[in-house]
């Protein structure tokens, strides 16, 4: 599947759904949100969540083989190259 705006490739029909969601349809006007935190703002609240994460040290994702957990998908993902 090939995105008509950037060109960019993906192999599977959802991660191409979810590109063309995020990437080349307009958002929508919305006010940005705040972190309660720190104030710090962001347009998108999955970024929000992430960060408020950081605050929290809450750690959701976690390596099934060695149980050491992660507060974003994307680390998890990369550690579990260590073990192959």
């Amino acid at each position: 599947f090939q995105c008509g705006k950037c060109k960019k490739q993906f192999t599977s029909l959802p991660t191409f759904m979810s590109h063309k969601r995020e990437h080349c349809q307009p958002m929508p006007q919305q006010q940005p949100l705040k972190c309660t935190y720190c104030d710090k703002m962001f347009s998108k609240n999955f970024d929000l969540q992430q960060h408020i994460r950081s605050h929290t040290g809450e750690k959701p994702f976690q390596c099934i083989v060695c149980g050491r957990a992660f507060a974003q998908k994307s680390n998890v993902k990369k550690h579990m190259q260590t073990h192959k």
